[in-house]
């Protein structure tokens, strides 16, 4: 994909944007530094491209997310009932055998990394898909349509599909900024991801102290000026006289990341101020309760 996309950026002469940029599956766990070379022999050539990452192994879904796309034609509501079709579950079972254009999964031990996040039955809290259709006897295409069928569409997944090292390497590169790829409120408490509350802490704790992977300073620079430079963000992104005063004070050797997926809304700790637009919104723990914020837009083009 990342390689079809640089070809659309090259062939239409617009800038091009890799989120979440990752390495999803057993399968291509180790590959993350061949993908990065596509990025860099791609600027090589004169394409403005760049990518953003969040600092987790896991990502956060729905089940039906995995089905192929065909399945969803006749609507969402359709396809409880579409898949009490024997014919139907017959395709899927082709479809993930061969590693489908949505996922990739194409090995029963591969569903060992889905597990439930939010099942209304409690029994299914936390276990994988294999290992329902373990404890059931079922297979597995039979497993996903039941749970399907009895949970609902709104069935939320956690895929532990990337591995430390390719996040690691992902996250040092010079290219790659950060981002939470998140958004609180429109998604259930159910459906939280710990990226939602813990990402830039996260870096800056456990990235940055800790791992040691990259200095202080490109961490910071990867959640501000890089990212508002990419996206035209003018007078953002840097402390300098006359700019919006958007500022995070905190303490580099007690910042850390305290959401998890059993307390993905949890609040970092280490945050002594935050300030948007010279107005102070969180100070020592405790929410101002004022909203300076306002809409961006982009003013001009910058190089990153």
């Amino acid at each position: 994909a990342i390689k079809e996309a640089i070809e659309i950026a090259r062939r239409a002469q617009v800038p091009l944007e890799i989120s979440h940029f990752k390495s999803e599956g057993k399968r291509n766990w180790g590959k993350a530094q061949e993908r990065l070379r596509l990025i860099e022999s791609a600027r090589k050539e004169g394409i403005d491209v760049t990518a953003d990452f969040y600092p987790y192994t896991f990502a956060l879904t729905f089940l039906h997310s995995l089905f192929p796309t065909w399945i969803f034609r006749d609507g969402l509501e359709a396809v409880p009932e579409k898949l009490k079709n024997p014919t139907i579950r017959e395709q899927l079972r082709e479809y993930f055998r061969l590693a489908g254009d949505v996922v990739g999964i194409s090995d029963v031990e591969d569903w060992r990394t889905v597990v439930l996040s939010n099942p209304s039955n409690p029994k299914y809290k936390g276990k994988s898909v294999l290992e329902i259709a373990g404890e059931q006897r079922k297979d597995i295409v039979d497993t996903v349509c039941e749970l399907v069928q009895s949970e609902g569409l709104s069935l939320g997944i956690l895929l532990l599909w990337m591995s430390e090292e390719d996040v690691d390497v992902i996250a040092k590169h010079p290219l790659i900024m950060v981002g939470s790829d998140g958004a609180v409120v429109t998604s259930p408490k159910e459906m939280i991801h710990p990226r939602y509350y813990g990402t830039f802490t996260r870096v800056l704790g456990y990235y940055v102290r800790e791992k040691k992977l990259m200095g202080l300073e490109e961490a910071v620079r990867k959640m501000t000026s890089l990212p508002a430079q990419r996206f035209g963000l003018k007078d953002r992104g840097v402390l300098r006289e006359g700019n919006y005063a958007d500022c995070v004070i905190f303490d580099p050797e007690r910042v850390k990341d305290c959401a998890t997926i059993d307390e993905p809304n949890k609040l970092s700790e280490g945050i002594e101020y935050v300030i948007v637009n010279g107005t102070v919104v969180f100070e020592h723990g405790k929410f101002a309760g004022k909203y300076p914020g306002k809409i961006l837009r982009k003013k001009v083009k910058e190089n990153c």
